[in-house]
């Protein structure tokens, strides 16, 4: 069988082969000069090896099969009804053998029979993968409902402390210095009730189906929002926090709550990926600047990380819907945030870093007639 990148060998089925043989030859590159079976791959046609003993090729693999007292290989390349390559047909003899007529017939009708037999599998784990999506979209679903329900109830026990500490607030004379210290725990409820109702209509309003509106804002107050949002987490994870942005980033045209949701899937992937970081190395960078692109202003905001990093061949793999690399992901995150920023004219990208990490970058265009 070939992986599911077509690049190297996975074991399908060989009842009568020696297990230390299967076992030696699983993982091995799909490759032409990595024998009868990658080569038959490559080039999509049937490969005949009568007699490995006058066999010049693949010499670590022909003395592999040499003492597990085989003498000749037939690999048949099986394609999918697409033109796919799903793998080889392999048949092995202990003696020098050449394919007759009859042989070459029933070659054609097993690999017929294997792709089915395959295709039907690959079909039923694709099956069991999309339904298991789909399980994931309604637990979030479920999980967006339940938020704003949970914001909904607390709002209400929390404009409650609001008003009654302004009551005491009124009701303390103030002729009397002595009860100051009390004015003051007051006054910090109302500020602290405040600011989680605050946070309250910011978490209702990123769950809620209102229209989008598109406003000129500045990138400065959409950090400034996420910070506020994301706060506890940073405490509860040990992360610090940096925020560099230059005075002269543009203000954009967009919708507040869409940046919102793109920042605060960005930060909390940078803290995702510094888990295993040591505590005192927990630092997530926030950056914002301007730039000339093809011509035109753009405002470029940056969140870097000093996690474990990305794999340059999962660069672009992870903007792609329901891939992930976390074991809990649902691999939505990063490709809602993309088509957010692409809807408004700009870009989302991944950079790795020099060092620890990766970054994480987005660009918009500056507003029109608005200045800074």
């Amino acid at each position: 069988m070939a992986d599911p990148s077509g690049t190297r060998v996975e074991h399908g089925a060989a009842p009568s082969f020696p297990a230390s043989f299967i076992n030696s030859i699983i993982g091995r590159p799909l490759k032409i000069d990595e024998g009868p079976c990658g080569l038959a791959v490559r080039l999509n046609e049937q490969v005949i090896v009568a007699d490995l003993t006058t066999e010049t090729r693949w010499p670590d693999l022909r003395r592999l099969i040499l003492a597990h007292g085989l003498r000749s290989c037939w690999s048949t390349p099986i394609s999918s009804a697409a033109g796919k390559i799903l793998g080889t047909f392999g048949v092995y003899y202990r003696e020098p053998k050449t394919p007759t007529s009859l042989h070459q017939s029933l070659l054609e009708q097993f690999k017929h029979i294997a792709r089915i037999a395959i295709e039907r599998r690959l079909s039923e784990e694709a099956l069991s993968k999309v339904r298991s999506e789909l399980a994931h979209v309604a637990r979030a679903q479920s999980l967006g409902v339940l938020t704003a329900s949970i914001a909904h109830e607390v709002n209400q026990p929390l404009t409650a402390v609001v008003n009654n500490a302004n009551a005491c607030l009124g009701l303390l004379p103030d002729s009397a210095p002595h009860l100051q210290e009390v004015r003051n725990a007051l006054a910090e409820i109302v500020e602290d009730a405040d600011r989680a109702s605050t946070v309250i209509a910011r978490v209702r309003k990123l769950v809620s189906k209102a229209p989008y509106a598109r406003t000129p804002l500045k990138l400065g107050d959409v950090v400034a929002d996420v910070l506020v949002l994301a706060r506890h987490e940073f405490a509860a994870r040990h992360v610090t926090i940096l925020t560099e942005l230059a005075e002269d980033v543009p203000p954009v045209t967009a919708d507040r709550v869409q940046l919102q949701q793109v920042l605060l899937n960005l930060v909390v992937n940078g803290m995702d990926a510094m888990n295993a970081t040591e505590e005192s190395k927990r630092a997530l960078i926030i950056q914002g600047h301007p730039e000339i692109r093809d011509g035109e202003r753009v405002a470029v905001l940056t969140v870097r990380d000093a996690g474990s990093g990305i794999k340059l061949d999962e660069m672009d793999r992870l903007f792609e819907a329901f891939y992930t690399t976390k074991p809990q992901g649902m691999g939505m995150g990063l490709a809602i945030s993309r088509s957010i920023i692409e809807a408004h004219g700009g870009r989302l990208w991944a950079e790795p870093n020099q060092g620890p990490g990766a970054t994480f970058l987005f660009s918009l265009p500056a507003a029109v007639n608005v200045t800074s």
